[in-house]
């Protein structure tokens, strides 16, 4: 429910009985899983640097230099956690599922998030993440400065074990696959990436400074 009391209900899970995924292999699920665990540990580290650097405003507010690479890297990890959400929710109402597309059926047919905080959560937050960076909108460019939130995905980490657990007893490989990249992706969450480098290169880096001077140079 709404402060305002209306009924929100963003988690709509789509109807039992959809026609079965194509029929994969345990490699192919194993791939899958390790794929979607590799984005979530990618949006983590993006998330940890993110929460160093200046909370970056969209483009259209701001053409700072230092603005525009955080936003770069804001929009790859608003898309990694899209990528994270859809898998777990499937797609919002008004879209369908394609057969290329990997889902939780591909895992275990007819299995549903549960309904909860959780899920509603995830499921306002895959909305948001559409209409303000996946999709041209007029909210977008009306909205002027804003604070972006930036450590949402560890809520997809959650989704991610929940999904583990319920797959564990027909594909304990994949699962086990899924859980391993949660763990890095908590550590990540507090760390950053497991070699001490970043993705973000701050303006005032020698990277930075050396490039620059090779532009300069006649």
């Amino acid at each position: 429910m709404s402060v305002t009391g209306e009924n929100t209900n963003f988690y709509q899970p789509s109807r039992q009985g959809l026609t079965p995924c194509p029929t994969r292999d345990a490699a192919e699920l194993r791939s899958a899983a390790r794929s979607l665990g590799q984005m979530l540990v990618f949006g983590s580290e993006l998330s940890f640097e993110l929460q160093d650097a200046k909370n970056p405003q969209n483009p259209f507010h701001s053409q700072d230099f230092a603005n525009k690479q955080s936003f770069a890297l804001l929009q790859s990890m608003l898309i990694a956690e899209r990528w994270l959400t859809e898998f777990l929710l499937g797609p919002s109402k008004s879209k369908v599922r394609k057969k290329t597309d990997i889902c939780v059926d591909c895992f275990r047919y007819d299995w549903r998030f549960p309904e909860g905080s959780l899920a509603e959560e995830l499921a306002e937050r895959r909305d948001r993440i559409h209409k303000l960076a996946l999709h041209p909108t007029w909210e977008l460019v009306d909205l002027g400065a804003r604070t972006w939130t930036l450590n949402r995905i560890r809520r997809c980490a959650e989704g991610l074990e929940i999904f583990a657990a319920q797959i564990k007893m027909a594909h304990p490989a994949v699962a086990e696959e899924f859980t391993l990249h949660t763990k890095f992706a908590r550590v990540a969450l507090l760390n950053g990436r497991s070699d001490g480098s970043r993705w973000f290169v701050y303006p005032s880096s020698p990277e930075i400074v050396a490039a620059s001077d090779v532009r300069a140079a006649p």
